[in-house]
């Protein structure tokens, strides 16, 4: 059963073999995994200048399938809406945004570093957000994990990702071999 969402550090690229059949008399496994590491950078810049900001939005919480907040259908508050969470935020702040309360997580979370690693087996990249210490946090009462939600990618979102990371390889290609890469599926 799909969730709609899927934490950006799952996203993988597989590959059947160490190099892809028509490419071995071309390039070492060392040169094509430093192409597939490099290619993960801009899948980060694209997260962090396109996603990012949605991640605090209610049209992205609910994009994304974020836990209800204290207040919100689905998670009501025994004392009524304004004593809970939300209720709060509304009544303070004039917002409901998810994962906004004083702004400190959303401006902490900007500085970013994509970490990458390519074998002959796959690759994959996780998004570290080093000054984001409370999406860290274990989540209170194991309910709701910041971190998670944090980095999140929806379903719609990932063609782009994958779009930007082809886009990548393909010009890392032309840039140490002078020739475009022809992506053969199953390769």
């Amino acid at each position: 059963m799909s969730t709609g969402y899927t934490p950006i550090g799952q996203i993988k690229i597989s590959y059947s073999g160490p190099v892809p059949h028509h490419l071995k008399g071309l390039l070492t496994q060392r040169a094509w995994n430093d192409i597939i590491r490099a290619a993960w950078q801009p899948v980060g810049d694209y997260w962090a200048s396109h996603l990012h900001a949605k991640h605090f939005t209610q049209a992205g919480g609910r994009e994304y399938g974020y836990a209800p907040r204290q207040g919100e259908t689905g998670n009501p508050h025994p004392s009524g809406f304004w004593a809970s969470y939300t209720g709060q935020k509304q009544k303070h702040l004039g917002h409901k945004d998810p994962m906004v309360l004083t702004g400190e997580l959303r401006d902490a979370s900007k500085a970013y570093r994509v970490v990458a690693k390519a074998t002959s087996k796959g690759s994959e990249a996780r998004i570290v957000l080093p000054r984001a210490q409370k999406a860290n946090l274990m989540p209170k009462h194991g309910k709701i994990s910041l971190r998670d939600e944090l980095t999140t990618v929806s379903e719609q979102e990932v063609p782009a990702l994958v779009a930007v990371f082809d886009a990548e390889v393909q010009r890392q290609f032309f840039t140490q071999f002078g020739t475009r890469i022809d992506v053969i599926p199953g390769s």
